[in-house]
């Protein structure tokens, strides 16, 4: 299965690497001197969620600015 994905440009990972990959993201933020929102909820999976190393770390979520936003129509 995973060699037809591949085959087919499609990409396929798991939530334990996308964790480590997330945290990876907000490491390389932080030594830049920018902080990273994030909803939690968003960010653990809701499967085997406590077995990522994202699980046990709080986040902020706010919104940076300057930012795009959706203008009301």
């Amino acid at each position: 299965m995973l060699h037809s994905y591949e085959m087919s440009g499609v990409k396929i990972a798991d939530h334990h690497t996308e964790s480590e990959r997330f945290l990876a993201h907000v490491e390389q933020e932080q030594r830049h001197g920018r902080r990273c929102p994030a909803d939690w909820a968003w960010i653990v999976p809701p499967t085997a969620g406590s077995t990522t190393p994202v699980f046990h770390r709080s986040y902020h979520d706010f919104d940076a600015s300057p930012n795009f936003r959706r203008h009301a129509c």
